[in-house]
């Protein structure tokens, strides 16, 4: 699903310009996660993986695809396999929350069947009791939680959360990774990330970035 080859990824490091070469890889269904500390580079390899960014060198290979080879119709299109939270989701003020979670099924093409799909993500995460509050009156947890939920509605083949569940109160981060675990057990390839290890890392591959040698370089 994921392949990574001598890709950097920049970090900072107290006041310079770093960057880390990786090469990982995460099989298709999978869970894995990245873990490292503050400007280690994590949320810059989300947005490579994720393909909001590109690397600065190296080959990166999402969904089976190698994106070197791939034109701008590809690019979308895989895309549009990809659920992704980073750390501060966005929400719109005047959305509700179940018009947050057919968004994105609206944008892969799914709509005749986001609406059920919207309500079986609402009930997967507990999120029922928030169904028709518009974005605006969210706090600041709650629109975390709409962040994963619009991330993994529809279980797109892949599913990217960037550190969200650390800033969740306990019985919330259990309950997110609870349904992230389910969705990789469904296929689709599940990839977390964060300071330290989750309590289903064991079940999974992972790449720790405090431990990959940084590299001089402009970034």
């Amino acid at each position: 699903m994921i392949a990574l080859y001598d890709v950097k990824v920049p970090t900072c490091g107290e006041g310079r310009a770093d960057a880390r070469a990786l090469s990982w890889r995460v099989e298709r269904g999978q869970w894995a996660e990245v873990v490292g500390g503050a400007g280690s580079g994590k949320s810059a390899l989300f947005e490579v993986i994720t393909l909001m960014s590109q690397p600065s060198s190296g080959r990166l290979v999402v969904a089976g695809r190698n994106l070197e080879r791939v034109g701008r119709a590809g690019l979308s299109a895989v895309r549009r396999e990809i659920g992704a939270c980073a750390q501060w989701p966005p929400v719109l003020a005047k959305r509700t929350v179940v018009e947050h979670a057919v968004l994105p099924m609206v944008a892969r093409g799914g709509a005749s069947g986001a609406l059920a799909a919207a309500e079986a993500v609402l009930e997967g995460l507990g999120l029922e009791h928030l169904r028709d509050v518009p974005g605006g009156q969210l706090s600041a947890q709650e629109r975390m939680l709409v962040g994963v939920m619009m991330a993994t509605v529809g279980s797109p083949k892949l599913v990217v959360i960037d550190a969200v569940h650390e800033a969740l109160e306990a019985a919330w981060r259990g309950r997110v990774l609870s349904w992230l675990w389910q969705l990789k057990e469904r296929g689709s390839t599940v990839v977390v990330l964060g300071r330290r290890p989750t309590s289903r890392s064991s079940g999974g591959e992972v790449l720790r970035l405090d431990a990959v040698e940084p590299e001089a370089a402009l970034c």
